[in-house]
């Protein structure tokens, strides 16, 4: 599913990209036999997991203590893990779905098939997700994403369907899922405030002067592996000869 439909996404956005760039030369690689990049003035590479490799281990860990921290602080959950356990990490996988009113987290097929759900970290059986789902088991928000693949950038806080689609961000799923185990604990049945929650989190993270960027900053080789330098020089050379842009999100 994340070779398909969300690689998909990402060259959609690469198009959006470009299509900006309209007065700069760039030609379609698509219809000749040789792709030389000495014939554009611009090139946009990916930067994140591509020319930088992150540790992921390590990185998740970090991004997990700081949602956490912060949900325990500003949001009141108190009995929320602060350290992942061995077997959490297993649980981050890019391609999940979160169903915010129901609390559950879909595994899904290209082609918009339910392949296996969760109920926060609880997995589901065949059955269950068909009594939830149809004998189908399908879900129509998905069946609309997969018309509009852009959709799911459409008014996040709002939104009744979700996907976390970079490495960047991933253990949020494992946040949201740990705090759906909470909320039953505490038999309260609506799930919605979860996600308000969760992305707030994630928003908060990101800023340029939160505890997560400067431990990341002030700790970079235990986050970041040592880029080649064949890399960077061909990077130095390529600069030298376009406009070179390399995006992160």
């Amino acid at each position: 599913f994340t070779f398909s439909l969300l690689s998909t996404l990402n060259c959609i956005l690469f198009c959006k990209v470009f299509k900006v760039l309209s007065n700069w030369n760039i030609m379609s690689f698509c219809t000749r036999n040789t792709f030389k990049l000495s014939r554009y003035d611009a090139v946009c590479l990916d930067f994140d997991n591509t020319l930088v490799q992150y540790n992921l281990t390590n990185l998740f860990h970090l991004h997990y203590k700081y949602l956490t921290t912060y949900l325990i602080q500003k949001k009141g959950y108190k009995n929320l893990q602060t350290v992942m356990n061995e077997n959490d990490i297993d649980f981050i996988r890019k391609g999940l779905f979160m169903d915010f009113d129901r609390g559950n987290i879909l595994n899904i097929s290209a082609k918009g098939t339910i392949l296996s759900a969760s109920h926060g970290t609880k997995m589901l059986n065949k059955n269950e997700i068909i009594d939830l789902y149809g004998p189908e088991m399908r879900w129509s928000p998905v069946d609309l994403l997969i018309k509009d693949k852009l959709a799911i950038n459409r008014s996040i806080p709002t939104a009744e369907i979700y996907s976390f689609l970079d490495f960047t961000d991933i253990p949020a799923i494992l946040v949201y899922a740990k705090i759906i185990d909470l909320v039953d604990e505490q038999n309260i049945k609506d799930y919605k405030p979860v996600w308000s929650h969760v992305i707030g989190a994630v928003i908060d993270m990101y800023r340029l002067d939160s505890e997560f960027i400067k431990t990341f900053h002030a700790n970079v080789s235990e986050y970041v592996y040592k880029c080649n330098e064949e890399m960077i020089g061909w990077l130095q050379r390529l600069k030298e000869h376009c406009r070179l842009m390399l995006i992160s999100s």
